[in-house]
């Protein structure tokens, strides 16, 4: 006589372990992936040719290294800009700007130029909406000032992270 009641010792069909790691470990992947993504923003458009410049002793000359048409319409909310004078040249004051709502070369009265002349740091920076990045350099030494790129921690979208962009410069400081 066969009964349809399990006995001690049965095996009996219970939920598969393997189905929870697997789900696991999808979960785990998912959540690298996004982390991933959100710390790698496209690259900022940078050019190994160097942007020329001149200026007199104690007289601070602003240059484009990030033009406004550059890398196509994106909003990068600056956090912070790392701009330095290499030691090999005189002494100088760095630092990074944004001309909002225009476009230079380089001048020595930017304002002219520009709607507004704002520090980089804590500052939108509209790529493609006619903002552009700008470099001073004032130097109370002639000599040539050498500055390699601006390293930018910024915000773009969802996605952040920190990146050199535009050109480096090298700015002739003549004597008076």
């Amino acid at each position: 006589m066969t009964s349809d009641a399990t006995r001690p010792g049965d095996l009996e069909a219970g939920p598969v372990r393997g189905v929870r790691w697997l789900l696991g470990a999808g979960v785990v992947a998912a959540i690298a992936v996004v982390a991933w993504w959100v710390t790698h923003p496209a690259a900022l458009p940078t050019t190994e040719q160097p942007r020329t410049a001149t200026t007199a002793v104690g007289t601070t000359v602003y240059v484009g290294v990030l033009g406004p048409t550059e890398n196509g319409a994106r909003t990068l909310h600056v956090h912070g800009a790392d701009v330095s004078a290499t030691d090999d040249g005189p002494d100088a004051d760095v630092a990074a700007w944004v001309c909002r709502g225009g476009s230079i070369a380089q001048s020595t009265g930017p304002e002219r130029f520009c709607d507004a002349v704002l520090p980089a740091e804590g500052t939108e920076l509209r790529l493609g909406g006619g903002d552009q990045l700008l470099v001073s350099v004032t130097s109370d030494e002639p000599g040539t000032v050498t500055v390699p790129r601006v390293e930018l921690a910024f915000r773009d979208g969802f996605q952040w992270g920190s990146q050199v962009a535009g050109s480096p410069l090298e700015v002739e400081v003549l004597g008076s």
